[in-house]
């Protein structure tokens, strides 16, 4: 496997969430994947996200 995709693989499996007495909060996870999304559909080109 890519040595980058490595990286971002073991980056993801040791995320350190946060936990409630319900389980481990997804939050961390899904704001990730929501960012790799707007970035793969050229939504986000740069490393700024501006608050309007």
């Amino acid at each position: 496997m890519n040595e980058d995709l490595q990286t971002y693989l073991h980056a993801f499996t040791h995320l350190n969430r946060g936990s409630t007495r319900y389980g481990l909060a997804p939050h961390k996870p899904i704001l990730l994947l929501t960012l790799i999304e707007l970035i793969d559909k050229g939504i986000v080109i740069d490393n700024r996200f501006e608050v309007n």
